[in-house]
């Protein structure tokens, strides 16, 4: 049974920078006073580093959020709260100048988040959170969905419906 360092994980993170979703094209928006605010699409995309899992074994899942553009986004904190089948190991936030800083979890919140002050057009952030399933799944919880999502930002986003993104694992009972 493989476990996964807190090494392998964050190289994990890294990786995903490597695969940046397409560009798109968004115009400026208008604010009340005529003058054009900022906008950025900011999507978020989600994946784990396995489709089942056993007991023992952890599973990574990474959460990046990426600004599509036209504007530079401000002010970002998104989430990943895992499910009540998965208990949180580590976690930590990988910054677009390469910086990682773990995550302190709050006492009894299974929750993580990145807070991030501006992502250039272009440019990635991810939260990547390692966690193995609960001892007490039962037969009927064997599918376990885990959703990260963009909790806010000050800069307009003209597109939210991709602001959210989920992962099922199996879990394999021995």
């Amino acid at each position: 049974m493989s476990q996964l360092t807190r090494s392998a994980a964050l190289g994990l993170a890294l990786a995903v920078f490597a695969v940046l979703p397409a560009q798109s094209v968004v115009l400026p928006a208008q604010s009340a006073s005529g003058q054009e605010s900022d906008r950025a699409d900011l999507a978020l995309t989600k994946i784990a580093n396995r489709k089942e899992v056993r007991r023992d074994q952890n599973i990574v899942f990474v959460a990046t959020v990426t600004n599509r553009g036209p504007d530079t986004a401000r002010d970002i904190t998104f989430r990943d709260d895992l499910p009540d089948q998965l208990n949180g190991i580590d976690a930590a936030c990988v910054f677009p100048d390469g910086t990682i800083e773990l995550t302190p979890r709050p006492e009894g919140i299974p929750s993580r988040a990145c807070d991030v002050d501006a992502l250039e057009k272009g440019e990635s952030a991810s939260l990547v959170y390692v966690a193995q399933p609960d001892s007490n799944i039962t037969k009927e919880e064997r599918r376990i969905r885990n959703t990260a999502f963009i909790a806010e930002a000050a800069t307009d986003d003209p597109r939210e419906s991709n602001n959210s993104d989920s992962v099922t694992v199996k879990f394999i009972f021995d």
